[in-house]
């Protein structure tokens, strides 16, 4: 959408709590693009107050890390959902063919089936954007020590449960394929949108820019 919006900054004007954020996490949702909110005082703050703009873009890049993926394994469900049904199918049955229908109508849900699964790993570290939201990243695996295949083990599962969690091996495998970083930086640069909040409180009208000293004045929401 980069090449269709111009001028590329966007400026709203209107009191607090009208919904000018909420109007561009919208459109960001709509379009899947990334998007995080940064509010403008926290990089005008000197020494141990401030924050180095660059954060910004890198906060921006998190964000489109995670949307990538979500993006990614919205469109490998279908394939990713027969995969594991062949799976489940091969280990019940050893032909995955003839009672497909059977396991896509529930009929065969309360059957246990021994299934080799992925070893549970620890969770990924998470990271917070400045607008509250959560993004979880295997680090060991973005750096590459992640490659090495994961150990399996036999668990015996009830077919009801073990469909999900196969269907998520198969959609992790899926994108672990693709080039996640790649889409991600494309995203970023071509697609991300970032709100600027609290602009305001950094102008006064009589001299203009507060810049360093604005953290000594109170906020309204100090009053």
């Amino acid at each position: 959408i980069r090449e269709e919006i111009a001028p590329k900054n966007i400026l709203m004007v209107s009191p607090t709590g009208v919904g000018k954020t909420e109007i561009a996490r919208r459109l960001a949702k709509l379009v899947d693009a990334p998007f995080i909110k940064v509010e403008a005082t926290k990089f005008t703050e000197v020494g141990f107050h401030g924050r180095d703009v660059e954060t910004i873009i890198d906060d921006l890049y998190k964000a489109a890390l995670n949307q990538t993926e979500k993006v990614l394994m919205k469109r490998f469900e279908e394939t990713a959902k027969q995969r594991a049904e062949d799976r489940i199918l091969q280990a019940l049955a050893g032909d995955a063919g003839q009672f497909r229908g059977h396991l896509r109508n529930g009929v065969l849900d309360d059957l246990e089936v021994m299934i080799d699964v992925q070893e549970k790993k620890e969770t990924p570290k998470s990271s917070a954007t400045p607008d509250g939201a959560q993004i979880a990243f295997d680090i060991s695996a973005m750096i590459g020590m992640g490659a090495k295949r994961q150990r399996l083990v036999k668990r015996n599962m009830k077919i009801k449960e073990a469909m999900p969690v196969v269907l998520q091996e198969e959609l992790q495998k899926m994108v672990e394929t693709a080039d996640v970083q790649k889409e991600a930086l494309r995203s970023c640069e071509e697609e991300g949108i970032v709100v600027i909040d609290e602009i305001d409180k950094i102008v006064t009208p009589a001299s203009g820019y507060k810049g360093c000293l604005l953290y000594t004045s109170p906020s309204p929401r100090d009053s």
